[in-house]
């Protein structure tokens, strides 16, 4: 077989296989986020190029702003095109796996730091810093996953976390923005759905709720809980 027609044959594996691989994929970023990480601004795409650790090898990641769409792209940076057996399902291998296991981390660094989630995090920090002039605490030291939220007499009334989805029920492997807080007893039971809201994780459930932030729940609701929770606390 030619390299010429080599080429062709797994372009035509790439086609029929490429969005089986994932190599688009739905996520609403941050634009302001986008270009802290390093990304670039070309009319409604942004986009990021990396050597990868093997320097053959480079990375693009584009996004769309008006579909919202994550594509991944990687390059032969001798051959400068693409490198067809990236995206190809049946294709495996040491290399190939190693390969996979770099672009996934730089994703899931991507879509952490540039997620709108992360912009719910920063609203409730604003929030509670403008309204009850608190400052987010991080009690468990060399732990940035978990912070609090303090009122005058250092109780707490909120608590952020970024943990495993297992941790509430949930599939997958990438971790999520939760946070606890707390609420009325005889309301909590309605307010329960296992999409936005669930029982407390790690707290008291008779008195603790945990809300989902990487949920669609809207700001009101999450302002109005964290308003219920700070008056509980002080009451």
């Amino acid at each position: 077989m030619t390299y010429q027609n080599y080429k062709k044959t797994l372009s035509e594996q790439y086609q029929k296989s490429r969005e089986k691989r994932g190599a688009k994929m739905k996520q609403e970023l941050q634009e302001s986020f986008l270009l802290e990480y390093g990304f670039c601004k070309k009319e409604n795409f942004y986009y990021y190029k990396s050597f990868l650790s093997d320097s053959s090898f480079i990375l693009a990641v584009y996004y769309d702003t008006q579909r919202k769409e994550l594509e991944v792209k990687v390059y032969d940076s001798f051959l400068k095109e693409e490198y067809f057996p990236f995206y190809i399902k049946n294709y495996s291998g040491h290399f190939l796996a190693t390969l996979h296991e770099e672009v996934d981390h730089i994703l899931e660094d991507i879509i952490q730091k540039c997620s709108m989630k992360k912009e719910k995090i920063r609203k409730i920090l604003e929030f509670a810093q403008k309204k009850y002039g608190s400052i987010p605490n991080y009690p468990w030291k060399g732990d940035p996953n978990y912070c609090t939220l303090t009122n005058s007499k250092k109780k707490w009334y909120a608590l952020l976390m970024k943990v495993s989805p297992k941790a509430i029920g949930l599939e997958g492997k990438q971790k999520i923005y939760l946070l606890n807080l707390k609420h009325s007893p005889e309301k909590i039971p309605n307010l329960i759905d296992t999409d936005r809201v669930f029982p407390a994780y790690h707290m008291n459930k008779k008195h603790w709720i945990t809300v989902n932030l990487s949920s669609d729940i809207s700001w009101n609701a999450i302002e109005e809980l964290i308003q219920e929770s700070y008056d509980l606390v002080n009451s």
